[in-house]
């Protein structure tokens, strides 16, 4: 088994490590980064850049728990996988689709999101056995 592989002794917080999919956020963050921070002609582009920053990064999430940390538990890749939307929809409103007309409201929902999803996932999540 891997460090990343979620295993029936780990505590709640090796879960929550485990089940955040850091390489992938730190990869969108970047990539995002480099777009917002361009002097695009038209906002549109930047808006579908972003949003192809997000679709690379999904896609490197399961390469990166099967290739780098040999995860093969299914529910694990389908945990990082929403925790990597849940992430970036609270890192980057601004470039992503609006929920309600009030910034605030999206704040405070995507806030409270995050918490809930980061607070009960670990709990739900069963370990590899065998």
């Amino acid at each position: 088994m891997s460090a990343k592989t979620i295993k029936a002794d780990d505590t709640y917080v090796d879960k929550i490590v485990k089940l955040i999919p850091s390489e992938a956020i730190a990869l969108f963050l970047a990539l995002s980064s480099v777009i917002v921070t361009a002097d695009l002609e038209d906002d549109t582009k930047g808006y579908y850049l972003v949003g192809t920053a997000a679709v690379i990064a999904l896609v490197v999430i399961p390469i990166v728990l099967v290739k780098l940390y040999f995860v093969t538990l299914w529910s694990q890749h389908l945990v990082a996988v929403l925790a990597f939307v849940v992430w970036i929809f609270n890192v980057n409103y601004d470039a992503l689709p609006k929920i309600t007309d009030y910034p605030t409201h999206e704040r405070l929902i995507g806030s409270l999101v995050l918490l809930l999803f980061t607070f009960l996932v670990p709990i739900f999540i069963k370990p590899k056995t065998g």
